[in-house]
């Protein structure tokens, strides 16, 4: 599934939110209260942002 969790209403901060913020909080799932990730290197940052394993184990069902 190819979901991106900028736009689930459960990430704490969007990577638009994110850029645009002097103190760049981490992206944190609220729902679950655990750390997302973009899943790319440095040299290659994508904008995507990656459900965590436990929404994965839940087949995504809190992803809104």
């Amino acid at each position: 599934m190819d979901i991106d969790c900028n736009i689930c209403i459960n990430l704490n901060i969007t990577e638009h939110e994110q850029n645009n913020s002097k103190d760049k909080p981490q992206h944190k799932c609220k729902f679950y209260n655990i750390k997302v990730i973009h899943r790319s290197n440095s040299q290659d940052h994508n904008s995507k942002i990656y459900p965590c394993s436990q929404c994965e184990s839940d087949n995504y069902i809190n992803f809104k």
